[in-house]
């Protein structure tokens, strides 16, 4: 060796030393060696029959010694440095881990070999399926695996270790450090290596079945690859540098490493240790037992018949010793496999065979079974010879085709042909029961294993799941069964009972009704026998059974009526133990929950029977009593329910009654209102009394028990416990306070609330003083803040009274010293905060004197103060969490309230987001985040702008936490800030929060949630900071625009582009670029939002739109122009618009030329209307004015485009306003537009009706803004259309002659006031012209025509058409409107006019008075208002619908009008919403008959005034009755009433949640039926389904409203509701958690 090497050497040498010369010659002849074995590598790996996936690891390690051995060579001649420590650290590395891969390699192998022999086609004689062995067999080959990773691992970083040495020398540690880890890697290795060997050598020797020569393999290479660990703990730790050294590295390390790899090589291992595809046998053989020899492609192979008849049969009593080389060449053959029974009359032929198809899986493994094989034929027409005995019981595998399963000898005459094929198909039939198997399980549960009890009692249920007609009748085994699972039940294991009675559960579901009786009786004897246990196990299986009793059929009426007396008369029996006493009660409770009817039917006056159990001396016997009583009382007889009220209930009331007899009693009564709120309402005179006396008596209990008593019947009785709300709310508000243990006077408790916070902690240690452990005042304390929760969220009636004397309690108890009162009282006063936003009035009310919203703004300084000093970062995290929600909930409700208190805020959120982020507290800083959103909305900056330095730091820390929800949250605080403190000028907060924004944007990983609000930050930044933002580099917009998320980048890009910062042309033109490249990208999604950026963003050029911009964007919006989305639609014609507009040189060419004959076609489109209209004739203004030459061309344009159509549904009112738009651009075309229409309406014209009507619309749309005075002869032309044959061209001429009008009132007017006043049938028309007229006649012009038409449509309003009525109401409440004070009066006058027509009409008018949102002439309508509700009581029916849609417009523009009447109102409201039979009639379409129901539109206007005054005066209605009728509502016949109703639960479950989920299980029915889908028949419409399905998304939609409110277990009919649509397979569970 040479200095250099002596320098590098450690001070002891690599395994295998370092090459040299003498290492060239063996080095060469194992590479040589190691790359014969390369071929044979392929080879094995492309067979099919013989690759596997265990033999890669050894693949690899042959691959890998050539490469170590290779630079090995190269080391050794000189071509590369043997001292480069990469090398050297690779070659020991792989020589430490090669050798225990091989080892670990062969664990495989040893496992398939072991898990093969516990098969039941293994050669093992009676063992059968051995699935303990198999498992345990696993677990220990598992465990050596990770036992050889272990070692390999050490041995790895021993290798490491050495390497580290090289240059840095081997410390005394390092060097102790090498050591130790490669004795461990040795040792460790070595011991797997002898243990392996031993578990293959007890495989061999003791496991029958197991393959010997496999075994004998494993053995063998095992002991030889002993050989490297031996060699290396001799050598080691002085591996030297001599040759004789690397001699025995050679013989004794790569010798036996090249021996055991070439032997697994050279072996077919597949086929040797029965290995498949993927590893050891056991996986292909659980999925169907596949042939090992064939793999994945053949474990599928089903039977295959016999068809070829010069093949015959011989019998084999045994096949299981076939070979796979035999299997593999019968497969060759198409040899099939086919079952036949034993004990079948006679043996078929071979024809008869044939005919045999797809006989069940599972009946291989039937004793009835046997097997025969193919030979060759004598004749295959004649019976099969006999064949020699058989074994009692064959097992065969389904992949082995040779064999074949035939009956054995029978001493019986043959049959013929046909009645063994027919023998054949009836023993097929009857063997699907499987009672070969219930057998096999019926064994097993006689097995004193309790293992084999256990698992066949799995199987059974599991069996039973999968086939509901498992017995098939067969009476016999299904007793056998019962009784075997019964008597299990009394099994001495747990474990085995326990199944026992979940497998009962799933037998009583596919029993016969006959066998009921003997399980009932079985168990009740067991509930009442002597063991303890016994009894416990009975019970719980009692409950199991009529749990799982189906519905459906006569096997729960039997059941009820076989198990309800029976538990009655135990429960009667004096000697039944109290815990049989509670199960039994259980059972009932379930029995009479499933099946009311059928179990009170069965029950003989139960109430009876459980009224003395209310004296029990047990008080869980009690507790559960009353519970199951208060269950029947709804079934009882109203007589039956009186007489408890009067002998039982009443009396216990009185004050001489003990406490606790009083307090069992109180518990039944809230059981009563919880389950018969009802029964029990009539008696609530006498009862509340006596609980409000019951609740003084000084006892914690009695007291606790009377409070939630008392809160169950506000909830519950609503109505009639309102006349006792003021004594409990004074009780709650004194009991509220009630700890006889700690107690404060009032004057101490300002006192308290004025101290600093150490005074503050030494208030808490006195009060930790007074805590007692069996102190339980705080129960009481609890049930009043309960009860005060209760009435605050059910009686929006009573907020005033709430807020001034409820609330200043509930604040008194901020710092009760429970913690859980505490969060209690917070919660109430939280949702009395709620109530005030919700039934408060408007938010402009906050200064009237004595408003709810002054009241409440009053108590904010003593709330914040007393609130804010509970809120210490040392408190729970509950508290924390609460009372930050009752701060937000106070901003929401009282904006700008804390003002004064934001250092304290500030400090407070501060201290708690400082605190480290975990799992437990996520939820916690999401609530002060939320708090500071707020705060920083409702805030004005300058209230907190000198405490901002405290909580900005903990907002950055927050935004830049990994929890998405924190990280979401604090960058929403980020945004309010932002857009509070506009414009943000310093760097101090801004900067870090843009490079955190930035880095998210960038990471591709982030959060969705996270990424979306990141994008509207940088909109914020730019919009409310852009002197700090402008200067940071615009790294933000590349990471926007490359994200593959591009909908919030959108929306950043337009909200900045719509906003005034000045940006630079550069960053529009980039954005216009990038928004134009998304246009062109398929698909619809977001392509919205991408036009309304593009239109900002082109409106953001400062000197133009480029002229680049056009002819590259306008080919794209070419293929927008269709009907297909008129959304798009609508965005292409503005985009086209704001073109034409900024750069008409460049945009008109493309537009002429590709653009315009579309827009032709879309001219006369039906489809095209509203903001699509108006987009279109922009576009067509837009057009003329960047040519004005065009002009002349796009009229004629329209017009022929139009008649060239011929669609029957063409608009020419469209083809018109387009033509107007045209006219508008270009004013100068008008003359000659007109003139060219003119044409066509002269009187002798012969222009087609399209022609004329488009005419006269087109006309009328110019006269509308063009004075036509020149052109008159028009105008007298369209009169004379009025007395047209059409209605198409009647409609136009008064559309054109209404609005030529009004381009000249004062010359026209009075010639169409002449028509409207003669009395020919061309003043229908003339009336539908005014309307025209004063719809469209600027305000200031219509007090000019008024007086003269007042009195003309007075005439018309007692008309008999219905559109002539409806023109006149309309001119009537428009005119109305021009001088309320003349005119109201004059409407007010008529509405008691004895025509109803007059009364319709005048109604109408009045209702169109509503829509004039301003309040001037309110005091004149106020009286009209009253007269409108006398009109809702009219007698006919049109005046009753109208008065009630003009109540809705009034409830909907002018609620102020209506509150103050709601009490009026309502009752009348209510009577409206009942179904009336007589108004239901008959009519005869041929020789159908069709019920149409004439009170349906006054019931759906009815429906509708609720729903409008839900949402605007919902604080004066009484929401319990007004649910009431809702619930009614649910139940009309018509969907459109259901749908409005359902519209009706989801706003009440947003404003009166407490109140709506008291009446879930109500409504659950109704729901249930909404969801139903349309019965098909032979006369349904595709209308109807179409209808169904709309009934079904409104009822869906109102059930996720409702859930959200409901309370889990308290309406359990709701619940079961939720549950079927949100269940996994269900038609309607995705979109109903996207509802949710």
């Amino acid at each position: 060796m040479d200095s250099a090497s002596a320098q590098l050497q450690p001070t002891f040498a690599p395994i295998g030393g370092f090459p040299s010369s003498f290492d060239i010659a063996p080095t060469i002849t194992f590479i040589a060696l190691y790359g014969c074995l390369v071929p044979l590598c392929v080879f094995r790996m492309s067979s099919p029959k013989s690759r596997n996936v265990v033999q890669l690891p050894i693949v690899a390690a042959i691959i890998e010694r050539m490469l170590n051995l290779t630079v090995r060579l190269m080391q050794a001649t000189g071509k590369w440095p043997w001292t480069s420590a990469t090398l050297l650290e690779y070659q020991q590395i792989t020589l430490e881990w090669g050798w225990i891969a091989l080892g670990h390699a062969m664990v495989a192998f040893w496992r398939s070999v072991a898990v093969n022999a516990t098969r039941p086609d293994a050669e093992k004689g009676d063992l059968g399926d051995q699935k303990k062995l198999r498992k345990r067999i696993k677990k220990v080959t598992y465990a050596f695996d990770g036992s050889y990773w272990v070692a390999q691992l050490l041995g790895v970083g021993a290798a490491i270790c050495w390497r580290i040495s090289l240059h840095d020398g081997l410390s005394q540690g390092l060097k102790a450090q090498v050591d130790g880890l490669r004795y461990s890697a040795i040792c460790l290795a070595m011991v797997l290596i002898l243990a392996s060997a031993g578990g293959a050598l007890w495989t061999r020797n003791r496991m029958q079945g197991a393959d010997q020569r496999a075994c004998s393999y494993l053995i063998y290479l095992y002991l030889s690859l002993l050989v490297v660990p031996i060699y290396r703990l001799t050598q080691y730790p002085s591996f030297s540098f001599s040759n004789g050294s690397k001699a025995l590295f050679y013989v004794f390390h790569l010798t036996p490493e090249l021996l055991v790899s070439a032997t697994l090589v050279a072996l077919n291992t597949r086929q040797v240790f029965q290995t498949g595809t993927w590893g050891d046998y056991y996986f292909s053989w659980r999925k169907g037992w596949a042939n090992p020899s064939t793999g994945l492609r053949k474990r599928t192979r089903r039977l295959r018949l016999v068809t070829e008849e010069r093949k015959s049969w011989r019998w084999s009593s045994n096949r299981s010793s076939t070979t796979m080389e035999d299997e593999d060449r019968a497969e060759e053959n198409d040899d099939a496999e086919i079952l036949i029974p034993k004990d079948l009359e006679g043996r078929p032929t071979l024809e008869e065979v044939r005919q045999v198809k797809h006989l069940p899986t599972a009946t291989l493994r039937s004793p009835h079974f046997s097997t025969f094989s193919r030979h060759d034929r004598s004749d295959g027409a004649q019976p099969l010879s006999p064949p020699p005995p058989m074994r009692e019981r064959t097992w065969r595998r389904l992949d082995r085709p040779s064999s074949f399963v035939m009956p054995p000898q029978s001493s019986r005459a043959p049959s013929p042909p046909s009645a063994a094929l027919r023998s054949i198909g009836k023993r097929l039939a009857i063997m699907a029961p499987k009672s070969y198997l219930i057998q096999g399980y019926l064994d097993k549960m006689l097995s004193p294993d309790q293992d084999f009890r256990f698992m066949a009692l799995n199987d059974m249920m599991t069996e039973v799941g999968n086939d509901r007609h498992i017995f098939q009748n067969d009476e016999a085994t299904e007793v056998k069964v019962l009784k075997q699972v019964l008597a299990l039940i009394e099994d001495k294991i747990s474990e085995v009972k326990n199944q026992a009675v979940k497998c009962l559960g799933q037998l009583i579901k596919i029993i016969q009704v006959k066998h009921l009786p003997l399980v009932v009786d079985k168990l009740v004897e067991f509930s009442v026998g002597k063991e303890e246990e016994l009894r416990d196990i009975a019970g719980l299986a009692l409950k199991t059974v009529v749990t799982e009793i189906p519905s459906e059929g006569t096997l729960a009426e039997t059941a009820c009526n076989k198990l309800v007396p029976q538990l009655l008369k135990q429960l009667q029996n004096t000697s039944t133990p109290p815990e049989t006493i509670i199960e039994t009660l259980n059972t009932l409770s379930v029995l009479v929950t499933r099946f009311p009817q059928l179990t009170i039917r069965a029950a003989n006056d139960p109430v009876s029977v459980f009224v003395p159990l209310l004296d029990h001396s047990r008080p869980a016997v009690r507790k559960r009593t009353i519970i199951t009583l208060a269950q029947f009382l709804p079934l009882v007889p109203s007589d039956r329910f009186n007489a408890l009220i009067k002998t039982n209930v009443l009396p216990s009331l009185a004050s001489s009654i003990k406490v606790e007899r009083q307090q069992i009693i109180v518990q039944l009564i809230g059981g009563m209102a919880r389950y018969s709120s009802q029964s029990l309402a009539p008696a609530l005179p006498d009862v509340v009394p006596g609980i409000l006396t019951a609740v003084k008596r000084d006892d914690s209990d009695l007291r606790e028990g009377c409070l939630q008593t008392l809160e169950t019947l506000v909830m519950r009785c609503p109505s009639e416990i309102a006349p006792y709300l003021p004594q409990m709310m004074a009780t709650a508000s004194d009991l509220v306070k009630y700890d006889p243990n700690y107690t404060v006077d009032d004057d101490d408790e300002d006192e308290q609330m004025d101290e600093d916070e150490e005074e503050d902690d030494d208030d808490d240690e006195i009060a930790e003083d007074y805590s007692d452990d069996e102190d339980t005042s705080y129960k009481v304390r609890r049930s009043s803040t309960k009860l005060l929760a209760a009435i605050i969220g059910t009686r929006p009636e009573l907020l005033s009274s709430l807020l001034s004397k409820v609330s200043p309690v509930l604040i008194s108890r901020f710092g009760d010293r429970e913690e859980s009162v505490r969060l209690e009282v917070w919660a109430a006063f939280s949702s009395l905060v709620k109530q005030t936003g919700v039934y408060g009035g408007s938010a402009a009310q906050m200064e009237v004197e004595n408003s709810p919203y002054a009241t409440l703004k009053s108590q904010v300084p003593s709330v914040a103060k007393v609130l804010l000093k509970q809120l210490k970062p040392k408190s729970s995290t509950a508290v924390l969490q609460s009372g930050f929600s009752v701060l937000q909930t106070l901003l929401q409700v009282v904006p700008g309230s804390l003002a004064a208190y934001s250092d304290s805020v500030f400090s407070i959120s501060a201290a708690v987001l400082s605190s480290s982020s975990n799992t437990s507290t996520a939820a916690l800083h999401v609530a002060v985040l939320s708090l500071l959103v707020s705060f920083f909305s409702t805030h004005p900056v300058s209230s907190y702008q000198s405490s901002l330095p405290k909580i900005t730091p903990q907002l950055q820390q927050a935004a830049s936490q990994r929890h998405p929800r924190i990280t979401t949250e604090a960058l929403r605080a980020f945004s309010a800030l932002l857009a509070a403190s506009k414009p943000v000028t310093t760097d101090e907060w801004a900067g870090p929060l843009y490079s955190e924004v930035v880095t998210r944007l960038k990471n591709n990983e982030t959060d969705v949630e996270v990424r979306q609000r990141a994008e509207d930050v940088v909109a914020d930044l730019w919009i409310y900071a852009p002197s700090v933002i402008k200067t940071k580099g615009g790294a933000e917009w590349d990471a926007l625009m490359k994200a593959g998320r591009t909908e919030g980048a959108v929306q950043t890009i337009g909200r900045v582009a719509d906003s005034d910062v000045e940006m630079e042309e550069s960053w529009t033109s980039t954005c216009t670029e990038w928004t134009v490249a998304l246009l062109k990208k398929p698909g619809k999604a977001g392509k919205s939002n991408v036009f309304s950026c593009l239109e900002s963003l082109l409106k953001k050029y400062p000197n133009g739109v480029p002229s680049n911009i056009p002819n590259e964007l306008v080919p794209q919006l070419q293929s927008f122009l269709s009907l297909n989305d008129l959304a798009l639609l609508t965005h292409a014609l503005i985009t086209l618009s704001i073109l034409l507009t900024l750069a008409p040189k460049e945009t008109f060419p493309l537009v002429e030329s590709s653009i315009l004959p579309t827009t032709y076609q879309l001219a006369f489109s039906p489809l095209v209307s509203g903001a699509c209209l108006d987009a279109l004739t922009d576009f067509f203004c837009a057009l003329v004015t960047a040519d004005h030459e065009i002009a002349t061309h796009v009229v004629p344009g329209l017009r022929f485009a139009l008649e060239k159509s011929g669609a029957p549904d063409a608009s020419p009112a469209n083809v018109a306003k387009c033509i107007a738009a045209v006219v508008k651009g270009f004013p100068d075309v008008a003359a000659g537009t007109i003139a060219e229409f003119a044409k066509s309406v002269k009187p002798g014209s012969k222009a087609k009706e399209l022609h004329l009507v488009l005419s006269l619309l087109a006309l009328g749309e110019i006269g509308k803004t063009i004075d036509m005075q020149q052109q008159s002869t028009v105008f007298d032309n369209a009169l004379t259309f009025f007395s047209a044959d059409t209605e198409a061209v009647r409609s136009a001429a008064a559309f054109a002659a209404g609005n030529i009008t009004v381009g000249n009132i004062h010359h026209f007017f009075p010639l169409l006031l002449t028509e409207v006043q003669t009395k020919s049938d061309r003043r229908i028309v003339a009336v539908q012209a005014t309307k025209e007229v004063v719809a469209n006649c600027p305000r200031g012009n219509l007090g000019n025509v008024a007086s003269s038409l007042w009195g003309p449509l007075f005439e018309m309003a007692d008309s008999s058409e219905d559109t002539t009525r409806q023109a006149t109401a309309a001119c009537l409440g428009q005119l109305t409107t021009a001088n309320p004070p003349q005119y109201l009066p004059e409407l007010q006058t008529r509405l008691s006019n004895p025509s109803p027509l007059v009364r319709a009409t005048v109604v109408a008018a009045i209702r169109y008075t509503f829509a004039d949102s301003s309040q001037t002439y309110d005091n004149l309508l106020a009286p009209l208002v009253i007269q409108v509700l006398e009109l809702v009581k009219d007698n006919d029916l049109t005046v009753r619908r109208i008065s009630l849609t003009t109540i809705n417009a009034a409830a909907r523009n002018k609620p102020q009008l209506i509150r103050d009447q709601t009490s009026t109102l309502m009752p009348l409201l209510y009577a409206e919403t009942k179904f009336k039979p007589e108004l239901v009639r008959i009519v005869e379409m041929g020789p159908w008959k069709h019920k149409v129901d004439d009170g349906l539109e006054a019931r759906k206007t009815t429906y509708e005034t609720l729903y409008t005054i839900l949402d605007t005066c919902v604080d004066k209605i009484d929401i319990h009755e007004f649910m009431e009728y809702v619930r009614l509502g649910l139940k009309d016949d018509a969907n459109e009433i259901k749908v409005l109703c359902h519209m009706m639960l989801v706003r009440l479950a947003q404003v009166a949640p407490t109140a709506v989920s008291l009446r879930l299980d109500d409504m659950a029915p109704d729901l249930a039926t909404g969801m139903k889908s349309h019965n098909v028949e032979k006369n349904t419409v595709k209308q109807d389904i179409e209808r169904t399905v709309e009934l079904q998304k409104s009822t869906l939609r109102a059930i996720a409203a409702l859930s959200k409110v409901s309370t889990p277990g308290q309406s359990p009919e709701f619940d079961k509701l939720v549950d079927s649509v949100s269940k996994a397979g269900a038609s309607w569970a995705q979109d109903f958690r996207e509802l949710l």
